[in-house]
């Protein structure tokens, strides 16, 4: 349903106004990195690291938490839809899923940090999350409604906690350059959020969900 929050024009000039602001970052980025692309600057072998390294946790933390910011943007309409539920009911029910953060988080990195090898403690989880989501595609209304909430709630803590597990490699690829890691990795966890949104936005949630 349109809501008319912009006009056509209006629309056109923010999407003007962003493709200018990624070509200044784009620029921007070579500028900084002009050196290094043309061999010009080198870095010592003892101040490297692996960069399929670094894309590898971008793709973990697509997987996780742009799933997640995803599910928290969906979930109120969701089951007001699905089940019929008030306003208020429904997102009370999807307000558990964020909800979950204050442990599943933290437990991934304590599991990553345990379990002793943090390669199978991603895979682990990553395969949770894969399998969680699975199940939620087959959620519909003749679904019991605390079934329903169960599977959301697998569903959150295998993404959120590989939020953590994810966290818990980064700093572990090149200690001198954890922070410039850890931004690189978050910035693809929003742009997972922004995918998976627009892929409901053009099909539906069990679409979404598999």
């Amino acid at each position: 349903k349109n809501i008319h929050f912009l006009t056509l024009s209006q629309m056109y000039l923010v999407w003007f106004v962003l493709a200018g602001l990624f070509a200044y970052q784009t620029y921007k980025a070579y500028a900084v990195n002009k050196e290094l692309l043309i061999g010009k600057k080198t870095y010592a072998p003892a101040q490297r690291y692996n960069f399929s390294q670094v894309a590898i946790l971008e793709f973990t933390y697509v997987t996780n938490f742009g799933s997640e910011l995803a599910a928290v943007s969906m979930l109120p309409a969701f089951f007001e839809k699905t089940f019929g539920l008030e306003h208020v009911v429904a997102a009370m029910i999807a307000a558990t899923y964020p909800f979950l953060n204050l442990v599943s988080r933290p437990s991934g990195g304590v599991i990553s940090d345990k379990f002793g090898s943090r390669k199978w403690t991603m895979t682990i989880i990553s395969a949770g999350i894969g399998v969680g989501y699975l199940m939620a595609h087959f959620i519909n209304s003749s679904w019991p409604i605390g079934l329903a909430i169960a599977v959301t709630m697998i569903c959150a803590y295998f993404a959120q906690a590989g939020c953590g597990a994810t966290y818990g490699i980064v700093p572990l690829i090149k200690k001198e350059a954890t922070g410039q890691i850890a931004g690189n990795v978050g910035a693809y966890g929003n742009f997972g959020g922004v995918v998976y949104l627009t892929i409901f936005s053009l099909t539906d949630a069990p679409t979404l969900f598999s």
